[in-house]
């Protein structure tokens, strides 16, 4: 596996709902069109990191309320109201829908 570079980690992390997720690295050899289905110790990683969650409640719980709080932040009923009045006010007779 590849590592990230620093960019790349922080990138992906920005990614991850705003930094309330985890981003672990996928395997050179899988892609989109990949067929194979990655072997145990591929996904060694990625199991260790449910297991840390499953087996420590706070861990847990200060997890979700992160992803919590920030879907709230970014997708919550006050914001998306604000998006789509917005996007809809914005809409002018004849103009295009979607750029």
């Amino acid at each position: 596996m590849r590592e990230l570079s620093k960019g790349e980690a922080k990138l992906h992390a920005d990614m991850a709902v705003a930094g309330a997720g985890r981003v672990l690295p996928v395997p050179d050899r899988l892609s989109e069109k990949s067929l194979e289905v990655p072997d145990a110790e591929e996904i060694g990683m990625w199991f260790d990191a449910v297991c840390e969650l499953w087996d420590d409640s706070e861990k847990y719980a200060a997890a979700s309320r992160q992803a919590r709080e920030t879907a709230e932040r970014l997708y919550g009923e006050p914001v998306q109201r604000q998006r789509y009045g917005d996007y809809f006010g914005s809409l002018k007779p004849g103009g295009r829908v979607f750029e």
